[in-house]
């Protein structure tokens, strides 16, 4: 069979849109990660406070 260049072309168009799904899928990640860190950086001097002054009373 004779592969017409719009069948190459397509091939390439469903590898790049994989490439930008996995993309996304990275980068989604990542910001749930950054998302998880702030709040856990938030969160942990609330409940250290929150205890020492529970322990000093």
């Amino acid at each position: 069979t004779t592969r017409s260049p719009g069948d190459s072309g397509t091939v390439d168009s469903v590898a790049g849109h994989e490439a930008g799904a996995e993309r996304e899928r990275r980068t989604r990640l990542f910001g749930l990660a950054l998302f998880i860190v702030a709040e856990t950086m938030i969160f942990i001097p609330l409940f250290a406070i929150r205890f020492l002054l529970a322990g000093t009373s």
